[in-house]
C-alpha cells in the first residue's frame, strides 16, 4: 500500500540552512543563537575566545566611531570629542593588547592570529604600546593625578604655550562645553616623555597619527580571527540568521 503524502511530510527530516560567517556585509544583520544550541558553546574555549573578542572590539570601535565624525570640525564639542575619544580608544587598545598577551597560547598556531600577537609583542610596535601605556595611564582611564603628572600645579607650572586656551562652547547648550585647558595639559604631559629634541607639535601629531593607526590595524586583525574561530568551530551549525529591514 503506498504511503500517504501526509505521512511523508510527516516524517521528513528538514534539513537546516547553512548560515555563513560572515553573512553578507552590503546589508543589515544579526545572528542568533538558540538557547538549546548555547550548552554547546558555553564551554567551548574557542567560543569564550570569541566572546573576549566581541568585549575587545566593541571598546574600540565605541571610542573610534564616538571621534570619528568630529575629527575634521572647528568648533569645541569637536574638539572635545576627538580628543577624549582617542585618549579613551588608547587606553582600550593598551587593555586589549594585554588580554591577547595573557590568552596567546592557545592561539598560536592560528595564521589569523599572527598579526594581534605582533601588534602586542613585535618591536615595530614598541613605540605605539609606548604610546598607549601613557596616555592609558594619564588621561585614558585616570581623572585623578597620576604618577605621570605628579600633580596639577606641577604640569600646568611646566606649561608652555603662546596662549593658554581656558574653556568655551558652541552655543548656550552645556553639551558643547569644553574646558580646553585640562586636555591641552594632558597631550603636554604625555608629549614630553617622548619628546626628545623635537617640537612638541610634531611629537603630538605622531602619536595621534600612531593610535589612530593602530586602531585600525587591531579592528581588522581581531575581525579577522573572529571569523577564524567561528570557522573552525563550525558556528554557522549553531546559529540562525535574521535580514533587518532598513528602517529597523
Amino acid at each position: 500500500m503506498p504511503v500517504s503524502k501526509k505521512r511523508k511530510r510527516a516524517g521528513k527530516v528538514v534539513k537546516k540552512e547553512r548560515v555563513y560567517i560572515p553573512p553578507d556585509p552590503s546589508k543589515s544583520w544579526n545572528l542568533k543563537i538558540k538557547p538549546s544550541q548555547m550548552i554547546y558553546l558555553k564551554n567551548d574555549p574557542d567560543f569564550l575566545m570569541m566572546v573576549k573578542m566581541g568585549r575587545m572590539l566593541n571598546a574600540v570601535l565605541y571610542a573610534v566611531t564616538s571621534m570619528a565624525p568630529f575629527m575634521t570640525h572647528p568648533t569645541h564639542i569637536a574638539r572635545r570629542q576627538y580628543r577624549r575619544g582617542l585618549f579613551v580608544l588608547a587606553g582600550y587598545l593598551h587593555e586589549s593588547i594585554n588580554i591577547i598577551r595573557n590568552v596567546e597560547d592557545r592561539h598560536v598556531t592560528m595564521e589569523t592570529f599572527v598579526p594581534l600577537r605582533k601588534i602586542a609583542h613585535d618591536v615595530e610596535y614598541r613605540k605605539a604600546r609606548e604610546y598607549l601605556r601613557e596616555i592609558r595611564n594619564v588621561a585614558g582611564f585616570h581623572l585623578a593625578d597620576s604618577a605621570g603628572i605628579e600633580n596639577t600645579r606641577q604640569a600646568i607650572a611646566e606649561l608652555e604655550l603662546s596662549a593658554y586656551e581656558l574653556m568655551g562652547g558652541d552655543n548656550d547648550d552645556f553639551a558643547t562645553f569644553y574646558f580646553e585647558l585640562s586636555d591641552t595639559l594632558d597631550i603636554s604631559v604625555i608629549g614630553k616623555k617622548f619628546q626628545d629634541e623635537r617640537p612638541s607639535d610634531v611629537v603630538s601629531e605622531e602619536i595621534h597619527q600612531t593610535v589612530n593607526s593602530v586602531a585600525w590595524e587591531f579592528i581588522q586583525a581581531a575581525t579577522h580571527f573572529q571569523v577564524a574561530l567561528a570557522r573552525k568551530m563550525d558556528l554557522g551549525e549553531y546559529v540562525y540568521g535574521q535580514r533587518r529591514r532598513p528602517t529597523e
